[in-house]
């Protein structure tokens, strides 16, 4: 029987939405490759003007101020921002703008417990209506049906491929549409891993 964690989608919505990619995780190297690194090179092949990539997340045990500024380094001269130990507040407003979620967690782990044994800050956007493009690696294939509700990734050039075809300009209108039927049903996707479900589920384990 698998009950996944608890999570209070009711707690975040759809705002104005711009175009923002965003990733939320720590930036640590504790036990899962978060894979910050490759986001940001990803975003700077793609040269994609009018977007922007947000990276947010804690700075606690396990992140390293060399660490910080290698990945500062590396997104110099490139529309990507950083929010260091956002606030919960901070989330919500991220999620509520952001019209795509990426994850490179897990890509190049050498071992399982490497990867994301789930992904809270996915199912979170998800709720919020980002369409995600993510690792097809640990918990991260049991949150998204790939093509469905979001996109599953393998290589750094799939995930930048579904990136274009979704932010391409000369196909505004289509993609639009695109992006919106897939946020609503990231929208739905999301809502089986509420806490109203879990608390279902738990009790009828008991």
């Amino acid at each position: 029987i698998v009950i996944y964690p608890p999570i209070d989608t009711a707690l975040f919505k759809p705002g104005k939405k711009e175009n923002v990619i965003l990733y939320i995780g720590r930036f640590s190297r504790l036990t899962q490759r978060k894979g910050h690194d490759q986001l940001i090179k990803s975003f700077k092949n793609l040269k994609l003007d009018n977007w922007k990539l947000i990276l947010a997340g804690g700075m606690g045990i396990g992140s390293t101020d060399k660490d910080i500024n290698n990945l500062k380094r590396l997104a110099a001269s490139s529309n990507i921002e950083f929010v260091f130990n956002p606030t919960f507040s901070q989330i919500q407003d991220l999620c509520a703008k952001g019209k795509i979620f990426w994850s490179a967690s897990g890509y190049s782990a050498d071992k399982p417990i490497q990867t994301e044994h789930f992904g809270i800050t996915v199912v979170e956007a998800m709720s919020a209506g980002a369409v995600p493009i993510i690792t097809n690696l640990g918990g991260h294939k049991e949150i998204v049906d790939d093509k469905i509700n979001g996109y599953l990734w393998d290589t750094p050039f799939q995930l930048e491929k579904i990136t274009l075809e979704l932010t391409s300009e000369g196909a505004e209108g289509r993609n639009n549409s695109q992006l919106t039927t897939m946020s609503k049903a990231a929208i739905a996707k999301s809502k089986i891993f509420d806490i109203s479900e879990f608390n279902k589920k738990f009790l009828n384990m008991i």
